[in-house]
């Protein structure tokens, strides 16, 4: 993988923040029918407006294009990179053109251990410090760590319906209750085209954190369940997960794992994702000086029995303070859930780049 981030944020007075990133990568899939992808590329565009000490509105805008899909058959249950992003949300088909799109457009009030955030909200991201629902330090940023799906998302936590979507209409409330623990509980909105209770979900999150930055020890146990389809059949479906971020007792070492679940394909459950349980495992060695990371991950998807599995190895290395180079190596066994002779194997393969400006 070529990956090029070029990162520029500046102040206009105490009122406007503004900032853009990007990102370009070449990635290569090493199956029976390999093929050189086209360049995954994601531009993003954001500002922040402060009304007050306490109240912003927070404006992000993308143009994302390229392949995140596996080539050949069967193919990959989950996109083999997030730089691409959600092209099912984004162009119909095999239309790979880039397009303009609203990421965020999000109010956020924060003072002191409470947040009202409401708007279209990419839940990765719904804290002014970056934080958002069921994310860990390290692990879920394509720009700087993991690149696979199966770590940069919760697959099976359908009711954010992270799997077709980087944002949604929804308002989020945050309580930190104490100094290790912090709620946060919210509804989302999707297709309210039919009527409003169409595609709606509700969730709460509790957040453990008794350590002290980001090495501590963060433990997040999530709840939710969507309801309703567009035949205005109403069926509650739950889903729950669990992500912990463990100190391992070297300096900037620390071992992490998640597993969500959601109900059995039903005419509701499926509206939101595709997956029934998903799992990953590993560790994030950060120093001064850069970071690695190695996981495993597995995933099982509604239509099949065979779960599709994945290792990830990547290690970010700097050479000036404005660039790095990150090496990274995916095997996907069964893609798509496939055992076929030949196609039980991927290797995709390749080398970040990343430029700070």
């Amino acid at each position: 993988m070529l990956c090029t981030q070029l990162l520029q944020a500046y102040r206009v007075g105490k009122k406007l923040e503004l900032g853009v990133d990007a990102a370009a990568m070449l990635q290569f899939n090493g199956t029976r029918d390999s093929r050189l992808t086209p360049i995954p590329n994601r531009l993003r565009l954001w500002g922040v407006f402060c009304f007050d000490t306490n109240a912003s509105f927070f404006l992000r805008i993308f143009t994302s294009s390229g392949r995140n899909a596996l080539h050949g058959t069967p193919g990959a249950f989950a996109p083999i990179n997030d730089i691409s992003m959600y092209r099912k949300a984004i162009d119909s088909g095999h239309d790979l053109r880039s397009r303009l799109r609203l990421d965020s457009a999000l109010f956020r009030w924060e003072r002191g251990s409470f947040l009202l955030a409401a708007g279209l909200v990419n839940t990765r991201h719904i804290h002014s410090h970056g934080y958002g629902i069921m994310t860990l330090p390290g692990v879920g940023d394509p720009l700087t760590g993991f690149i696979s799906s199966h770590f940069t998302r919760m697959l099976a936590l359908n009711f954010l319906e992270l799997e077709h979507s980087s944002s949604i209409p929804a308002f989020f409330l945050s309580f930190r209750l104490t100094d290790w623990l912090q709620v946060r509980t919210g509804l989302t909105f999707g297709n309210s085209g039919y009527h409003v209770f169409i595609r709606n979900t509700g969730l709460v999150e509790f957040l453990i954190s008794p350590g002290s930055g980001k090495e501590g020890l963060r433990i997040a146990v999530i709840i939710g369940a969507s309801d309703a389809d567009e035949s205005g059949t109403h069926q509650l479906t739950p889903a729950a997960g669990v992500n912990c971020l463990l100190p391992a007792g070297i300096p900037g070492l620390s071992l992490f794992f998640g597993y969500s679940r959601a109900e059995g394909e039903n005419a509701v459950s499926i509206l939101f994702g595709s997956f029934l349980w998903h799992f990953q495992a590993g560790l994030i060695w950060s120093t001064v000086g850069g970071s690695m990371g190695a996981g495993y991950s597995a995933a099982r998807h509604y239509s099949s029995r065979t779960p599709e599995s994945l290792w990830e190895l990547f290690w970010k290395l700097p050479l000036a303070p404005w660039l790095e180079f990150t090496p990274d190596l995916q095997l996907i066994h069964h893609p798509a859930g496939s055992t076929m002779d030949g196609k039980a194997w991927a290797v995709v393969a390749g080398l970040r780049v990343v430029l700070f400006f």
